[in-house]
């Protein structure tokens, strides 16, 4: 069930803040919004000059404000006469959406680790106290595997089991910190997405074939703790869940498996062995042309099973514009803290982002094209 207000505006007349509205998925969210909302658009973030620089090149009214998430006196002067939050950058402390929360604002967020959206999805209560709209994690995965999960469980009888595989390129748009967090991410185990199950298991292990299209066909996705599995037992009513990755080259995907089966990737842990890592992996010979990202997201129950198909060329802009679709929608969600499937209507969000973007999605329904089984 989403919790859209059919009601309600999607913005009055406020400011809408991006928070790290300089970096590079804060940058393409910012100037694609100032299109849309002229004269509204506040790209925060701490050198001042650098954000003061992009509003001039976006223009449309933009303008810049230094803030700095670890300090809570600026991100307080920073919220003043503004509507919506748009955080496009990783906040540890919480502190940009316990404020917007407080405020009863918008909030949309691009957070890929679950146990900082754990701490947030706790404030809820505050939040239909304030009226704040808050949804967490709506960027590419977690934020629209979030959504495709849902429309696939929602189009199956008795749903019980889901699986969604997301399939990267290493030479994507890939920043070192994007990197860095991918391996730290695989350092350690995490719970599996099993109701009753208290198992741990370890990225880049369990590899099991996922169907990724016919450009791709099947590649072995293995276990990656993309926060979106966590919550889809509660959200979506199944029995278990998984979100999975595929790395290409395909020998960067071997090399990351044998390694997790050598429990050498707990080393990842470490923020030296880390940031080596990702360093070495940045410069890494390439390709000339960035492979598409492809997500599947595939749902059974029952006889029946639906699968829907994601392609897009390049990481960060699809980010940006999952983030510029939940931004302009949030005005129509109930107060609350929410998870994107819970937020917004699957197919209105999906339709709306795909129309806007150069995201191509294909929907297999039960009884029609449905994806083929691994041979």
């Amino acid at each position: 069930m989403n919790r859209t207000d059919s009601g309600a505006k999607a913005h009055r007349n406020g400011e809408i803040l991006v928070v790290g509205g300089y970096g590079d998925v804060g940058a393409r969210v910012s100037e694609r919004l100032a299109h849309r909302f002229p004269g509204r658009i506040v790209i925060g973030g701490r050198r001042r000059p650098v954000a003061e620089t992009l509003a001039a090149r976006i223009g449309h009214g933009t303008r810049a404000v230094r803030m700095d998430i670890g300090d809570p006196e600026s991100v307080t002067a920073a919220l003043d006469g503004v509507e919506t939050v748009a955080v496009c950058l990783d906040d540890p402390t919480g502190l940009v959406a316990a404020k917007a929360v407080e405020r009863g604002l918008g909030y949309v967020d691009i957070n890929a680790d679950h146990r900082t959206m754990e701490a947030s999805l706790r404030l809820h209560e505050q939040a239909l106290a304030s009226g704040a709209r808050a949804v967490l994690g709506i960027g590419l995965a977690p934020g629209v595997t979030n959504l495709m999960a849902a429309g696939v469980t929602r189009s199956v009888d008795d749903p019980t089991e889901l699986v969604v595989g997301v399939h990267l390129s290493l030479y994507d748009e890939f920043g070192p910190q994007a990197l860095e967090f991918m391996l730290e991410a695989a350092s350690r185990p995490f719970p599996e997405p099993r109701a009753g199950s208290t198992r741990l298991v370890l990225p880049y292990t369990g590899p099991r074939p996922v169907w990724f299209g016919s450009d791709v066909g099947f590649r072995k996705a293995r276990w990656f703790p993309f926060p979106d599995q966590f919550g889809f037992i509660e959200t979506l009513g199944v029995q278990s869940a998984a979100t999975l990755i595929a790395l290409d080259p395909r020998w960067i995907d071997k090399i990351m498996a044998t390694l997790a089966g050598l429990r050498i990737l707990r080393l990842a842990a470490q923020p030296g062995i880390r940031g080596a890592l990702a360093w070495l992996f940045m410069r890494l010979p390439g390709t000339a042309r960035p492979a598409p990202v492809q997500i599947s997201a595939t749902a059974k129950g029952g006889a029946s099973t639906a699968t829907v198909l994601l392609e897009v060329l390049g990481e960060s802009q699809a980010t940006a514009d999952a983030v510029a679709t939940a931004a302009s929608l949030i005005g129509e969600v109930e107060a609350g803290v929410w998870l994107p499937e819970q937020a917004f209507d699957t197919r209105t969000f999906l339709d709306r982002l795909t129309a806007e973007s150069d995201m191509k999605l294909t929907w297999l329904e039960p009884g029609t094209n449905s994806a083929p089984t691994p041979g």
